[in-house]
This record gives C-alpha cells, sequence and structure tokens, in this order.
C-alpha cells in the first residue's frame, strides 16, 4: 500500500480536524506494514478511529450549520461501509480483501480532503468571521453559487437525486 504522511500543505487551518487526520494517516500507515499477526487488531483499531473521527467531524459541521453536511456525512458512510463490508473475511484471517480495501483509502482521502474537507474550512472560517450565506450573497451579487443559498440543492444533490 502507498503510504501517505502528513504535510503542512493538508491543513484546514481547523486543530480538531487537521490533529484527527494526522492521526488517521498514522494509523493507516501502521496497519500497512503490520504483520498478519496484527493485522486483525490494527484494522479494528483504524474503524474504531475513524469513526469517533467522523463522528466529531459531523458535529462540528452540525454545529456551525454546514451547507453540504449531508452529501460529506454520505462520503463518510461510504468508506466505513466498505471497510465493515470486510469484517467477516479478516475475522477468518483472510486479509487480502481487506488490504485492497485499504489500498484505496489514500486517494479517497486526498480527493476528501482537497474538495470535501476544504469547504468545511473555508465555511468555518467564514463563520468565525460573522458571515452568513445570505449576507456574503448579497455582497457578492452573485458571485456565490446557487446551491450554496439557503434551500438550494448542491451539485451533488441533484447528481444523486435519483439514485
Amino acid at each position: 500500500m502507498d503510504s501517505l504522511n502528513w504535510s503542512s500543505e493538508m491543513s484546514l487551518d481547523i486543530p480538531a480536524l487537521d490533529l484527527a487526520h494526522q492521526r488517521f494517516l498514522l494509523k493507516l500507515s501502521d496497519i500497512a506494514s503490520a504483520p498478519d499477526s496484527e493485522f486483525n487488531l490494527k484494522y479494528f483499531s483504524l474503524i474504531e478511529e475513524l469513526e469517533r473521527d467522523f463522528k466529531e467531524e459531523e458535529d462540528l459541521m452540525e454545529a456551525m450549520q454546514f451547507y453540504e453536511i449531508h452529501p460529506h456525512r454520505e462520503q463518510h458512510a461510504r468508506v466505513l461501509y466498505a471497510l465493515h463490508k470486510v469484517i467477516p473475511a479478516v475475522l477468518r484471517g483472510e486479509y487480502d480483501t481487506a488490504k485492497q480495501t485499504l489500498e484505496l483509502i489514500p486517494k479517497w482521502f486526498l480527493f476528501h480532503l482537497s474538495a470535501v474537507d476544504k469547504l468545511v474550512s473555508i465555511w468555518f472560517k467564514l463563520k468565525n468571521a460573522g458571515v452568513t450565506v445570505d449576507t456574503w450573497y448579497d455582497e457578492q451579487n452573485s458571485v456565490v453559487p446557487p446551491f450554496i443559498r439557503p434551500g438550494s440543492s448542491s451539485p451533488v444533490q441533484s447528481a444523486t437525486a435519483g439514485r
């Protein structure tokens, strides 16, 4: 599995999320180099860490009324689903499928960080500056994409509406 190391370019300027991401990458690296005799324990530890981190991140998004919380939660749920789906194989000591699943996680994480978590960071900074979507939209005079305005659906929600 390709190793992915934390760098300052990954920072969201939200200390709790940055710390969670750093811990996640360490756990991912740890499981990648783990012998089969330790894989089971490390696999469940990784899932437990992700569940806790996702919940904390989602609680933060709820507290700041993040406008894209539902698609964000869906991404978290899909990752957890993929990891949970191979648990029966892990319990039988069959680690190949779990290792293949883990191979996909670094690419997912980089996408999630740069495309989805970055929006959380921007929203966090706006909220801390006292900016609301309505006032920002009014000040920018139509610069804000329509899906950011309250009551509108996002491109992700629109694209997945029929599923």
